[in-house]
């Protein structure tokens, strides 16, 4: 852990950053109240839904009764892409994914992260980086009224809207080249099953 003023804080700030105006907690002199409120929030982290840097539909619903606003992050390699490739940004590098939308739909993605700004970094490996610059991956509101009827009735109360960050940013989606490959494998295997 780093410790630094909050003023001195910008999210997905580099360790280097980050240790040029902060210290690590092993050499941080602080007083006993800090560091007793820095060892108390670190054994509250597997309490949190992003301690796994993953969240599902359930997770956030309820954080946004009980967070209090209070943003949440997530791993970006461990949000499924399946239902994107390469392919989809022939003509730009980085676009907006709406993941609840019929098209890209994903049941895990959609219902979490609605639509996900991506940048295609390399359409050979399939590298993507996910989010703005600033690491904001999606702002969780009620502006749809479904997420707001299905929040009521799962956890009531009055919910709040809060952010969600990616740190790390980076993931991997399919090439066209592995697509292809699997549809190829599936034809193959289609022309191989018995005729009756």
């Amino acid at each position: 852990a780093i410790v630094m003023n909050a003023a001195d804080f910008t999210q997905g700030m580099a360790d280097a950053d980050a240790l040029n105006v902060g210290t690590l907690f092993s050499n941080f002199n602080g007083s006993e109240n800090v560091m007793n409120a820095i060892q108390s929030h670190f054994s509250n982290l597997p309490n949190r839904p992003d301690w796994d840097g993953k969240l599902t539909f359930a997770e956030v619903t309820k954080w946004s009764n009980e967070g209090s606003g209070e943003p949440l992050f997530v791993d970006a390699g461990k949000i499924n892409l399946n239902s994107i490739n390469t392919g989809d940004f022939s003509q730009s590098s980085s676009r907006y994914i709406d993941f609840f939308g019929s098209k890209n739909f994903h049941p895990e993605t959609g219902p979490v992260y609605g639509t996900i700004k991506i940048t295609l970094v390399n359409s050979n490996d399939g590298s993507v980086r996910l989010g703005a610059e600033n690491t904001l991956l999606d702002v969780h509101d009620f502006k749809n009224p479904i997420f707001s009827k299905i929040n009521d009735n799962l956890y009531p109360g009055e919910p709040a809207d809060f952010n969600i960050y990616c740190a790390p940013c980076n993931a991997r989606i399919k090439t066209t080249a592995e697509v292809q490959q699997y549809w190829n494998q599936i034809y193959k295997v289609m022309g191989e099953r018995p005729k009756f």
